[in-house]
Parts: C-alpha cells; structure tokens; sequence
C-alpha cells in the first residue's frame, strides 16, 4: 500500500507562476504539468489564482488600450469605437451607367492587317 502524500506546500513563487500562466489562457491542463501535479491538485489549491486572472488580465488590457486612445493613438480609438460604441465601417458601391441609367458595355474590336 502507497503512503499518502503530505500536502504540498506552495509558495509564492508557484502561486505567481500559476496566475501569469493563466493570465495569457495557457491552460489548466499545461499548468498543472509545469507544476507536476494533476489538473484537479491545480484546481484545488489555486482556485483564486485560476477564477480571477482572466478578468484581471482583461482590464489590464482594457486599461491600456484606454490609455493608449486617450493619448491620441488613433488605431486604439478606432477600435475602442467599433468594439464598445458599436461604429462600424460602411462601404456602398453604386455602379450605373450615365445619369443612372444601366451600364453599357462595348467591345471595339480592331483588326490589324499585315503592311
């Protein structure tokens, strides 16, 4: 019969590891190998760390992309206004021919003859 494990005691070192890990959505199942401890030992005794990284990663990033806008990066106000104001680009292409009317196509063919 196996002995039974003492719980592991994590540092926090391990527990930063593990938070900037799942900041960038490296999964649970490659934390848990870097740390060499089953997903559900990950899960057990990081569960803070894996609940709230994602959203703290999301305003990070939030939170630069505003700074970047607001100091007058025109990529970031672009996209700041078509991901939360909802902007969105519009292009309309009208083909008609003159005054509106149809398109008109013409073929000309010319003929070259030998001099």
């Amino acid at each position: 019969m196996a002995k039974k494990q003492p719980p592991r005691i994590w540092t926090d070192k391990d527990r930063a590891i593990v938070k900037r890990m799942a900041m960038i959505g490296v999964s649970h199942e490659i934390i848990a190998k870097a740390l060499k401890v089953r997903k559900a030992t990950l899960e057990a005794d990081f569960a803070e760390e894996l609940a709230n990284s994602a959203s703290e990663a999301n305003a990070a990033v939030a939170g630069a992309l505003f700074k970047n806008a607001m100091s007058g990066n025109v990529a970031a106000q672009i996209f700041w206004c078509k991901t939360r104001l909802g902007w969105k680009e519009k292009f309309e292409h009208e083909h008609g021919g003159k005054d509106g009317g149809p398109l008109q196509a013409v073929l000309e063919v010319v003929r070259k003859t030998k001099e």
